[in-house]
């Protein structure tokens, strides 16, 4: 029966003997990434008179003035408003007409299925910018407010542009946008 007594005690003993515990200091860990810092640039009057069949100025482009290149994509919305600030929406048909630059069909993407959204075929790098993808907007001879087919009195247009950029990686791209590229001369973007 001591027998016993002295294995039970060399047992809690031991045990108690294999608890380890430490306690070190803290080690601070600081990660600094370069920033991204994309911009869209329009050259655009807005005080200009506007008349019915005029084509006025609105020049469109992309910069990055940040620390690292990007990929960039971009969509527009166009609406009208009334005066109270409402949606308004027009009879006629075409009332208004973007005039797009060549270069949104020599240096852009668009995939039919996807929103509107157009993909910059090349690398934006640091201080660099895209040409100008729009220039100008054309307003049809439907909207005077002297014949009333329709009155554009107090009615603004307004185009609204979204852009996006993103670390050059088509791994990142696939995941956030769902399009991959490869390069070669440029990016070539697909599904």
């Amino acid at each position: 029966m001591l027998t016993i007594g002295f294995i039970i005690i060399a047992m809690v003993v031991s045990i108690t003997i294999a608890f380890y515990s430490n306690r070190g200091g803290s080690i601070e860990n600081v990660l600094t990434t370069k920033s991204s810092s994309v911009y869209i640039e329009e050259l655009f009057n807005p005080k200009d008179n506007w008349l019915a069949g005029e084509t006025k100025q609105k020049e469109l482009k992309f910069g990055n003035q940040g620390e690292r290149s990007q990929v960039i994509r971009f969509r527009i919305e166009t609406q009208w408003l009334n005066s109270d600030g409402e949606l308004f929406k027009p009879i006629t048909n075409t009332p208004v007409e973007i005039k797009w630059a060549e270069a949104l069909a020599e240096e852009w993407s668009v995939f039919t299925d996807d929103d509107g959204w157009y993909y910059y075929e090349n690398v934006l790098p640091v201080a660099g910018e895209t040409a100008a993808i729009m220039e100008g907007v054309e307003f049809s001879t439907s909207l005077s407010n002297d014949r009333q087919v329709e009155d554009f009195t107090h009615t603004t247009y307004q185009i609204i542009v979204y852009m996006e950029s993103l670390s050059v990686d088509s791994t990142i791209t696939q995941a956030k946008w769902g399009k991959t590229f490869t390069e070669d001369e440029g990016l070539i973007w697909q599904d």
